[in-house]
């Protein structure tokens, strides 16, 4: 079992590359001793091959929340570890109109929603586009409420207006109570 303090370490070590470049590993630690930056941090913080693996394993998505945070965003959360903190401790569903993002994924996957342009991954939605990227102007969204939304609604109007519509529709599509076909398909 790792202890927090290592698991916190895991984490700041992943989020700023240091577990990923060997450049950035030896600017910030020193000249390795150890064969591979694993060996070292494994050696460094005295834990197991099979705890390592269970760190890896549990933060398997270090990797995806690090390129969601994008400068603008780091700039407004103050920095990675906030924004990591935030990142993780959201609900995985859209903000508006509380479609999971497993419903989403299955609706891309079975191709209930196509598109060029969008995906079944949740954005990172600005509650009011004046304001900068933090966790209080921040939520989840899905695709079809952050585009419909956009800047040009403000959040309480999209609440009230469109946000229930777009939650029954995602609903009734997902339990194909309906269908989203296209005229001449």
């Amino acid at each position: 079992m790792v202890s927090k303090e290592v698991e916190k370490k895991y984490i700041e070590y992943k989020l700023e590359g240091w577990l990923d470049s060997k450049k950035l590993y030896e600017e910030k630690i020193g000249t390795l001793t150890e064969k591979t930056i694993i060996a070292s941090f494994k050696k460094k913080f005295d834990i197991s091959h099979e705890d390592y693996d269970e760190l890896v394993e549990k933060h398997s998505d270090i990797q995806e929340i690090k390129a969601r945070c994008t400068l603008e965003r780091k700039k407004g959360f103050g920095n990675i570890f906030s924004f990591y903190k935030w990142y993780k401790s959201q609900e995985k569903k859209c903000g508006y109109c509380d479609t999971t993002a497993e419903t989403l994924h299955l609706l891309f996957k079975e191709e209930e929603l196509t598109s060029k342009k969008f995906t079944e991954t949740l954005h990172i939605e600005r509650k009011n586009p004046q304001e900068a990227y933090s966790s209080e102007n921040c939520m989840f969204a899905c695709s079809l409420c952050n585009n419909a939304k956009s800047d040009l609604i403000s959040e309480e109007n999209y609440r009230r207006y469109f946000a229930p519509s777009m939650g029954k529709f995602l609903e009734d599509l997902s339990k194909n109570k309906i269908k989203n076909e296209f005229k001449g398909e």
